[in-house]
């Protein structure tokens, strides 16, 4: 069992304007993703070769989603809010680790993950935009694992 926990700041961006004729208009912007923590509580099943390990791993992973959004009127008033939300979801991925020694092992791990859709109200009333999200990522890491034993 193998637990991470990091930051992550992972965002899309949207804006859109409206001027009919040439006249004024309306715009709105958006920016929404994984905007804090990001952390993974998975399990790895594998197959050792002398100091070489090949696994699969996979399990549950969590994240803060954010989103902001402004609305106004081109050259008038505008307005802004935030929202945020816990996302959930599942990671899968794989990797190879090598034993330096009996304490000391060198790693790289892919994962992908996969987070639920989730919809954030940004604002209220006429003004309140609404932003569906359906998160996923692709991680590439490498590592130094150090092995706490007392035998």
């Amino acid at each position: 069992v193998e637990g991470d926990i990091g930051y992550a700041d992972i965002q899309a961006r949207t804006s859109t304007t409206t001027a009919p004729n040439g006249f004024a208009g309306a715009f709105s912007s958006s920016r929404t993703g994984i905007d804090g923590y990001y952390g993974t509580i998975r399990g790895r099943v594998g197959y050792a070769m002398g100091q070489w390990l090949f696994y699969g791993t996979g399990g549950w992973a969590f994240a803060e989603g954010r989103s902001t959004g402004t609305v106004g009127v081109i050259g008038g008033p505008s307005t802004s809010s935030s929202a945020s939300l816990d996302l959930s979801g599942y990671t899968v991925g794989g990797g190879v680790e090598y034993a330096v020694n009996n304490n000391i092992s060198v790693k790289a791990e892919y994962l992908y993950t996969d987070f639920d859709k989730k919809r954030f109200v940004t604002g209220f009333g006429p003004g309140a935009t609404t932003t569906t999200v359906s998160q996923d990522t692709h991680l590439l890491k490498v590592g130094v694992n150090y092995r706490f034993s007392a035998f």
